[in-house]
């Protein structure tokens, strides 16, 4: 098993796990996955009002921004090779659906390592907003825990459409992001994919609802 570890702001450690053994699965469901009582009901927007962050850039960013458009909100640092590989993936993904989704890159850098996200974003290319200061009470907020990576996609209205535990992948991301755009005719997607349970180089998948 591969794992860093690192405390972030709010003075909580943040992990990231490029693999985990079964027998680690329930230990880390319960250190990590803690519940808050959110539902895909509930407009987070409206609870989370405090979601500010400024971007690799200087720029002020709010949540609350990007009310009407489809959002997609990974947790990630620097110093985590999946997350790493994550964002240039989410990259391309940004050059697709830019129009009508927008991507987040939500930063737990701490103050040593936060200089590197501008740097990282020159060098991989990436045109959507990397953001600074974000930590696990914000993870925890959306029932992230406090593994990365972690993504939560909201739809146009704020409410939660799935969370993902572990890294993303790039076709069934797609997939979803097109259910979301679309008619909604099929099936609902599952409000929760923990791709820590997957074995060794894979990453979190959608079941047959939308292949």
């Amino acid at each position: 098993m591969k794992r860093l570890q690192k405390v972030i702001p709010g003075g909580n450690a943040a992990l990231c796990i490029s693999s985990i053994s079964p027998i680690l699965i329930f230990a880390a469901a319960l250190l990590f996955f803690l519940p808050t009582g959110l539902s895909s009901a509930q407009d987070v927007r409206k609870g989370y009002s405090a979601f500010v962050w400024k971007d690799s850039s200087g720029q002020i960013r709010r949540l609350s921004d990007y009310r009407g458009k489809i959002v997609v909100l990974s947790f990630w640092a620097t110093w985590c090779d999946p997350c790493r590989h994550e964002m240039a993936m989410l990259a391309d993904i940004n050059r697709d659906y830019g129009r009508s989704v927008q991507l987040l890159g939500a930063s737990v850098d701490d103050e040593n390592s936060q200089d590197k996200v501008a740097s990282f974003a020159v060098k991989r290319r990436i045109s959507f907003p990397l953001l600074l200061g974000a930590d696990t009470d914000q993870m925890r907020a959306f029932e992230l825990g406090q593994a990365i990576p972690a993504t939560v996609l909201l739809d146009a209205n704020g409410k939660i459409a799935c969370r993902i535990l572990g890294a993303l992948n790039k076709g069934d991301l797609r997939r979803l992001l097109d259910w979301m755009l679309g008619s909604r005719n099929d099936l609902d997607p599952p409000l929760l994919m923990n791709g820590f349970n997957k074995e060794k180089g894979k990453s979190a998948s959608l079941p047959a609802f939308i292949r």
